[in-house]
């Protein structure tokens, strides 16, 4: 009888740590997909961190080009045509209508359509060919300020 006790608490032990060591796996597995949702939710927050520094700095370079270009004294043509040009580069394309074929995972469709909304202009996003999205941004140009 001694032998039967012994060996039915070894066998519930076993249980026991088999059932331990299988929640210990699925605990462990999901800290390693927090910490990796935790990755993507910060690298996202510097992207648009980044994306806001960089857009700002471009806008500005573009006003001051432009006030230089007003306030040059003199013909100076060489100096007026590199000062377009950095108004011309930092404003966009023509019609500011972008199209970009990329392999991303989706992520932030919502911040892009809020801040083109946000400028007054919209954008499209659809699932491409092959993977990942196509995004198409419409932003408004504003107009050219007369001299």
């Amino acid at each position: 009888m001694a032998a039967w006790a012994v060996g039915r608490t070894v066998r519930s032990w076993r249980h026991q740590n088999a059932a331990l060591a299988a929640a210990n796996r699925e605990l462990e597995e999901q800290r390693e997909l927090q910490a990796q949702a935790a990755v993507a939710v910060e690298r996202g927050r510097i992207a648009r961190e980044l994306h806001d520094v960089v857009a700002h700095n471009v806008s500005m370079m573009v006003v001051q080009a432009g006030a230089a270009g007003r306030v040059l004294d003199g013909e100076q043509p060489d100096v007026r045509n590199a000062l377009e040009v950095i108004a011309a580069t930092g404003r966009g394309p023509d019609g500011a209508s972008i199209t970009s074929q990329g392999t991303g995972t989706g992520h932030g469709l919502v911040g892009m359509r809020e801040r083109a909304a946000m400028l007054g202009g919209d954008l499209e996003a659809a699932p491409a060919d092959g993977g990942g999205f196509t995004v198409r941004a419409r932003l408004p140009l504003p107009a050219p300020a007369s001299a």
